[in-house]
């Protein structure tokens, strides 16, 4: 996780971020009960966000991680499921990795719905990010990497 610490741009801190959101999205998708993944990616997204600064070059990147994980927890309260209980997530292997909290899923019929409403959420962020650079190139560059990192959760909600 980048340092909370970190408040000029650098090669390191945009790093760790991107490296957050790819495992991050890898961890949502290998859920087998795809009405986990809106929530799981709203908890990830969350957790991210908590490690990043107020301040500094990075706390545009916070702010909209953090409002992502918001919106994506609204589209799960939205769609609550009436079957399924909710659960934290386990995953063993190499790197074993579990949720802090249990993630609620959302209801099946809605899930094809929701998780169009959810990739439109994470490219409004992406569109957020890349006008937030203003005129710095490095700033843009930094950006750019992160929004491409988000890509993965599009193309996971897209597979839902």
């Amino acid at each position: 996780m980048p340092r909370k610490t970190a408040r000029e741009l650098s090669a390191a801190v945009t790093n760790a971020v991107v490296t957050e959101l790819k495992a991050a999205s890898a961890f949502c998708g290998r859920i087998k009960q795809r009405e986990y993944v809106i929530d799981c990616l709203a908890y990830e997204h969350a957790r991210i966000a908590a490690a990043l600064p107020n301040t500094g070059e990075y706390a545009a990147v916070k702010e909209a991680v953090a409002q992502t994980a918001a919106r994506l927890e609204r589209v799960v309260r939205q769609n609550p499921s009436r079957t399924l209980p909710t659960a934290p997530i386990a995953q063993g292997g190499s790197k074993p990795r579990r949720t802090a909290r249990a993630l609620r899923p959302v209801a099946t019929e809605a899930l094809p719905k929701a998780a169009a409403e959810a990739t439109r959420i994470i490219q409004e962020t992406q569109t957020v990010l890349i006008r937030s650079t203003e005129n710095s190139q490095e700033r843009r560059r930094q950006f750019q990497r992160i929004v491409s990192a988000m890509d993965t959760g599009t193309i996971l909600l897209r597979s839902i």
